[in-house]
């Protein structure tokens, strides 16, 4: 019963993650340390279907309930305190960099890395502070790359 209870705790964090744009599901759950039995149910999803559910049902019904509740939550803080809420994703993001990092095998990283890097990271922090528009039917190119 209490793993059932922590998978879907960590399924809810994996599921509001992948509502948040720039954090994904698949980083919190490298994170949270269930990626391997995850992908590996999903792959043998078609092979043993209902062994492959079992092991993870309560990481599924953990990842629909933080969807559902995250949009709630997630509306309510950027209206609410948006420079806060989009530093706390930013958080979320850098505090993932080491263990995703740990997890490959990684020798040494290159000024071209690091320069990009740090350029990425200074967009991000910047984002946030930049004026704020109302969307429009038409697209700048200026729009674009901040979407993109």
């Amino acid at each position: 019963m209490k793993k059932t209870i922590i998978d879907i705790i960590k399924g809810s964090m994996m599921g509001v993650a992948n509502i948040v744009p720039g954090l994904s599901g698949g980083t919190i759950a490298v994170v949270l340390g269930i990626y391997d039995r995850f992908i590996f149910a999903l792959k043998d999803l078609f092979t043993h279907p209902l062994a492959s559910l079992k092991s993870i049902w309560a990481i599924l019904l953990g990842i629909i309930i933080g969807v559902v509740a995250g949009v709630l939550l997630v509306v309510r803080l950027i209206e609410f305190a948006p420079i806060p809420t989009t530093c706390l994703f930013i958080g979320l993001i850098i505090g993932a960099v080491p263990k995703m990092a740990a997890s490959y095998d990684i020798k040494k990283a290159t000024w071209t890395d690091l320069t990009a890097f740090f350029v990425m990271l200074a967009i991000i922090i910047i984002l946030p502070f930049l004026p704020h528009h109302q969307v429009s039917a038409e697209m700048s190119v200026w729009t674009m790359l901040v979407l993109a």
